[in-house]
């Protein structure tokens, strides 16, 4: 079994149950890999490693460039050293990816993580005011939410599920999300479905339609646009 196959619907990655009429129109785990990558930043973290290992040879090695044994016990332990690191970090990101589920319903986004304290964070589609995606690798992706001014988050209160680098108003996000091309269309039917005209923007340029996954555009229909009557399917 993957770690993106396991058993959605009511009672997992909820608080409690959704009041009559809500309903779920997708719900997701993040790609621990590509949390490892992009959050943790574990590609730097090997590349320290390796930078750090060669100076350690350079250091110890006599006027004549040998390598005697204290050289490779030195090599011998930043190894050691890094090769846990990189480990851990990984188990870090394995952990956030098991952990963590995003749900998107007829009223609200619902980002339930945490390796050791459990959290539900629920927000109301009333209050999103613009959702951004970026498409990343083999059509993994994010897509952060810009709240309304009266609702305010702590960055390390959402962290890994912030956007980077917006610690001032701070913006929850969906990380490393697996086709997410198809879960920003499923955000357009769901905000509009709820009589919000906010748009989706694709990178820093809203545009209008559905989502085309492989150029990262995203259309917001008109209110006469027949693609809303006809919605999407929920899937399981």
């Amino acid at each position: 079994m993957s770690d993106h196959d396991f058993e959605f619907g009511e009672g997992v990655g909820l608080p409690k149950r959704l009041p009559p009429g809500e309903q779920i129109l997708w719900q997701g785990k993040p790609d621990w890999k590509r949390i490892a990558v992009e959050a943790l930043h574990i590609r730097k973290i090997a590349v320290a490693v390796i930078v750090l290992a060669v100076l350690r040879l350079a250091w110890n090695a006599d006027a004549n460039g040998t390598m005697g044994a204290d050289s490779m016990n030195a090599l011998t332990q930043t190894l050691m050293f890094g090769g846990a690191l990189i480990a851990l970090t990984a188990l870090i990101a394995w952990g956030i990816g098991r952990s963590t589920v995003y749900t998107l319903t007829t009223g609200r986004v619902v980002m339930s993580y945490g390796l050791l304290a459990p959290i539900a964070l629920n927000l109301p589609l009333a209050k999103i005011v613009t959702a951004d995606m970026k498409s990343g690798a083999r059509g993994t992706g994010d897509i952060s939410i810009t709240l309304d001014e009266n609702t305010r988050l702590g960055f390390l209160h959402l962290w890994p599920h912030a956007r980077p680098w917006r610690t001032k108003h701070p913006q929850p996000t969906l990380r490393a999300i697996p086709a997410v091309g198809d879960v920003a269309e499923r955000f357009v039917v769901a905000l509009q479905a709820s009589g919000l005209r906010r748009p989706i923007l694709a990178g820093d340029r809203a545009a209008s339609g559905p989502v085309d996954a492989a150029s990262a555009h995203v259309r917001t229909p008109a209110a006469h646009d027949g693609d809303l009557d006809r919605g999407l399917p929920a899937r399981a």
